[in-house]
């Protein structure tokens, strides 16, 4: 199942990514959905709205946002401000026009929080459920640990690349 990205699901998405952190993606998607309804939105302007002890405050109310609040909440913050400076605060600025899947890694893993697991899980996730163009460069980007996620594709681990 392929769908495009919009600003707001693409900004959704590149949450999702920085807060996959011990907890299951279905969690995490609802999660960031109860952000988006309780700010209004998921873009730097919406998160910006709020000082970081009322954005902190708005993390933690119950349901909480993620278990880690503080620490989550913060490095969301944080991925906002890179966002918006970077990126014109819309994620699909970072893969298009067309990159190499190494410069897509490197740059979400340029985002506080975003390690090299995520990005290459970000990488897959992009390609195979988005349809979204990464240029093959040789590199390996096999996703390893994510059990679930290679189910959904019949055991492929290996994100989509085109050539050209």
């Amino acid at each position: 199942m392929r769908r495009n990205l919009d600003h707001e699901q693409a900004n959704a998405l590149l949450l999702e990514i920085l807060l996959s952190q011990q907890v299951n993606a279905e969690l995490v998607r609802r999660n960031v959905a109860e952000l988006s309804k309780r700010i209004g939105g998921i873009s730097a302007k919406n998160v910006f709205t709020y000082s970081d002890d009322e954005f902190t405050a708005i993390f933690s109310k119950k349901p909480a946002i993620h278990r880690f609040v503080n620490r989550m909440s913060h490095q969301t913050r944080q991925l906002f401000t890179l966002l918006e400076e970077e990126y014109d605060d819309d994620a699909r600025n970072i893969w298009s026009p067309a990159v190499t899947a190494s410069t897509l890694v490197n740059r979400l893993q340029q985002f506080p929080g975003i390690g090299e697991h995520k990005a290459r899980t970000g990488l897959f996730i992009l390609t195979r459920e988005f349809g979204v163009s990464v240029i093959d460069d040789g590199g390996d980007y096999t996703v390893e640990g994510c059990e679930k996620l290679p189910g959904r594709y019949d055991g492929i681990n290996k994100p989509l690349l085109c050539d050209t």
